[in-house]
């Protein structure tokens, strides 16, 4: 069997048998759009296609008639691996795609047609959506373009091919609402109170743990460094991180960690044994162990390879779903780890805590550590390789 790219439109490829007849025709979106961020990055789908019948013609393009999409399929991603696993294997959500005209899919509405995402993995699946959708798009853009040029006709302006709203979710408006919120409450009296201080920890278990699971990660920010902060598909996610990176620096105090992390709030409710100590070793080791997912999280950004960043932290156990994972592993040895030193995972291992701290405003800023000194020379490392290396 060949392979071979369409002459005219190379995002459309034939596939051949040894005689040479045409068994079927793919088309890649990666070349038409890979502008849409999900949760950590772009993916590209596959789409199947066939040419519409003659006597078959589309209800709703009056021009001639459109390939239809038999069959969709997800190609190379950036994103999340969990993320993409379940929107591959969530039957009804391709369902909406398929047996549909090119136009049919440019013209898709989201709300009207009911497509709300995959669960678990809702900002990967309608970055999913919206590629099909801006793929759709400039494919027919770049055929009216070829046949106006053959007419030689000036090309009239359509406009932009892209269109981009903004997530109005309520769990969105609840993540930016709290986000605001620890502002104010991170500098109140009132978290000074048992009782006060304990009802806002239960709403952060219950409302950025369970129902809206955003939650900040090296895997998200790694991906938003490498593929564009997706503030379209998560404006509440969005404000979360902006706060979170800049309180501490404004503030002096980690807004994120003290107030807002769920896992952080679960081993303040833990209360380790007196009479039980962690070995100074592997206290060394967690917190060395810190600083290198911390590298690696930024060498992964700059030159993507197949490590997932999420398995170095426990966040993907929020997600709906998540229940056995390297992720919900590490969530079990941070909980065990918080019986034997308070805080213990915060203080240690935590990788995201640690590159928050870095922007934290304070005298011990300016004194340099061993860790510091090496997270700087694999940063210049990373410099001098691309320089040369591009």
């Amino acid at each position: 069997m060949e392979v071979r790219e369409d002459n005219q439109l190379p995002f459309l490829l034939e596939c051949l048998d040894s005689s040479g007849t045409i068994l079927g025709k793919i088309v890649r979106t990666g070349p038409l759009d890979d502008s849409v961020i999900g949760f950590q990055g772009p993916t590209e789908v596959i789409l199947q296609v066939q040419d519409s019948p003659v006597d078959r013609p589309n209800p709703e393009s009056s021009g001639d008639p459109m390939p239809i999409v038999i069959d969709a399929m997800l190609g190379q991603s950036f994103d999340n691996q969990p993320y993409v696993n379940y929107v591959k294997q969530e039957r009804s959500f391709w369902k909406r795609f398929r047996n549909r005209p090119i136009d049919s899919l440019a013209a898709l509405d989201f709300e009207t047609e009911m497509i709300d995402g995959v669960s678990g993995a809702t900002m990967t699946s309608m970055a999913v959506a919206e590629t099909i959708r801006n793929a759709s798009k400039k494919w027919i853009e770049i055929e009216e373009q070829l046949a106006l040029a053959e007419s030689t006709k000036p090309a009239p302006s359509n406009g932009p091919t892209r269109q981009r709203k903004l997530n109005r979710s309520w769990t969105e408006w609840l993540t930016g609402g709290i986000a605001l919120a620890a502002l104010l409450w991170s500098r109140s009296r009132l978290r000074g109170r048992r009782w006060t201080r304990l009802a806002w920890q239960a709403t952060m278990l219950v409302s950025i743990g369970w129902l809206s699971g955003n939650l900040l990660s090296l895997a998200l920010l790694g991906g938003w460094t490498r593929g564009g902060i997706a503030w379209h598909f998560a404006p509440g996610l969005t404000i979360l991180a902006i706060i979170s990176i800049f309180a501490p620096a404004v503030l002096k105090g980690n807004v994120y960690c003290d107030h807002i992390c769920p896992h952080g709030i679960i081993q303040q409710w833990i209360r380790p044994r007196k009479s039980r100590k962690i070995n100074p070793r592997l206290e060394a080791a967690l917190r060395v162990s810190a600083v290198i997912f911390v590298v690696i999280a930024l060498i992964a950004a700059i030159r993507p390879a197949w490590v997932n960043l999420a398995w170095f932290e426990p966040f993907d156990t929020y997600a709906s779903g998540v229940l056995l994972s390297i992720s919900a592993t590490v969530w079990l040895a941070s909980i065990v780890l918080a019986r034997f030193k308070p805080m213990g995972y915060c203080r240690l291992a935590c990788p995201t805590g640690r590159l928050l701290d870095y922007a934290r405003r304070d005298a011990s800023r300016y004194q340099l550590t061993i860790l510091d000194g090496a997270l700087i020379a694999v940063v210049i490392g990373v410099w001098l390789t691309l320089l040369y290396n591009p």
